[in-house]
């Protein structure tokens, strides 16, 4: 019994044999490899493939614009200075500055982001990518808070400082000022820092249970917030609402609880200085829960002037 030969080109019919040239099937298959090019570059750029991708990519990158950025409990994976997870976009903004942020000789970069949440409202943010041996890794953000524009970010003995614009009380003054804030990277966190020895510059910012130095040893710590009446910043309000915090002050050695709320001011004992509630991040957003230990304050230093 003879086996049945395998199908050949040769059992074709002759007009498909016409057809199906080695060139055009050359020509065909160029073309779709040049197709699926294009359709990937567009595809790249769309927030579901990059959170696709984020799913895949944690581990270090080869540079500060493609590294994996944790937002809260969120980690986002940039692609070429883009990425999405979710309702979050990442941007960076800029160019990345170089500074040794963990002390171990090597050049770590530091980028400003922008932090896009649903609905369109966004915020700066300062982060860090570590050199390593294997790449780059991206650290948590730090956030400006929103209503601020950074306009100069500076390294100095591993210290991150961000020179910013400030809108005060954003809803209701709608002045604005300038500010800074300092950032540290230690234990593999980017954090607020505040030196002690500084008591002469105009705000500090500090967390719930943080010192914040003042005028001749006065120092200022936020202990609980009271009320939180914020507006929501995805939700349209009547009125902005407001945030009143207690604090201990403490001058001269002596102690009293105080309150500080947007537009109220409390005066040290000296007469010459006044503090503020000035700002507070993170802002609202609806359906979201803030953590005490989410809250950072910005007290504004002014003198009073005679």
């Amino acid at each position: 019994m003879n086996e049945e030969s395998a199908p050949s080109i040769s059992h074709l019919p002759k007009k498909w044999l016409h057809i199906f040239t080695p060139k055009r099937v050359l020509y065909v298959f160029v073309g779709i490899v040049v197709c699926a090019g294009i359709v990937s570059i567009y595809v790249y750029r769309e927030p579901i493939y990059q959170s696709i991708l984020g799913l895949f990519f944690e581990g270090p990158a080869k540079d500060a614009q493609n590294a994996t950025y944790l937002i809260e409990n969120t980690k986002v994976r940039l692609f070429d200075g883009q990425g999405h997870n979710g309702s979050i976009q990442l941007s960076l903004t800029g160019d990345p500055m170089t500074g040794d942020m963990n002390g171990d000789g090597n050049e770590d970069k530091i980028v400003t982001l922008k932090e896009t949440i649903a609905g369109g409202f966004s915020q700066y943010v300062i982060a860090v990518a570590v050199s390593t041996p294997k790449g780059y890794i991206g650290s948590n953000v730090a956030p400006l808070g929103f209503g601020v524009t950074p306009k100069n970010v500076i390294y100095k003995d591993g210290m991150i400082t961000a020179e910013y614009e400030m809108t005060l009380v954003p809803g209701v003054d709608t002045q604005t000022t300038t500010g800074s804030a300092t950032f540290a990277y230690t234990d593999g966190s980017l954090d607020i820092a505040v030196p002690s020895e500084d008591t002469t510059s105009s705000y500090r910012t500090g967390r719930i249970g943080e010192s914040m130095d003042f005028d001749n040893g006065a120092t200022l710590i936020i202990t609980k917030i009271l009320a939180d009446s914020r507006c929501p910043v995805n939700v349209s309000c009547v009125q902005a609402g407001t945030l009143e915090v207690e604090a201990l002050l403490t001058e001269s050695g002596r102690s009293k609880t105080v309150t500080l709320a947007f537009g109220k001011a409390i005066t040290l004992n000296s007469g010459t200085v006044e503090l503020s509630l000035v700002n507070a991040t993170p802002d609202l957003l609806a359906g979201k829960t803030v953590t005490d230990s989410e809250y950072a304050f910005t007290i504004s230093r002014t003198a009073i002037q005679n």
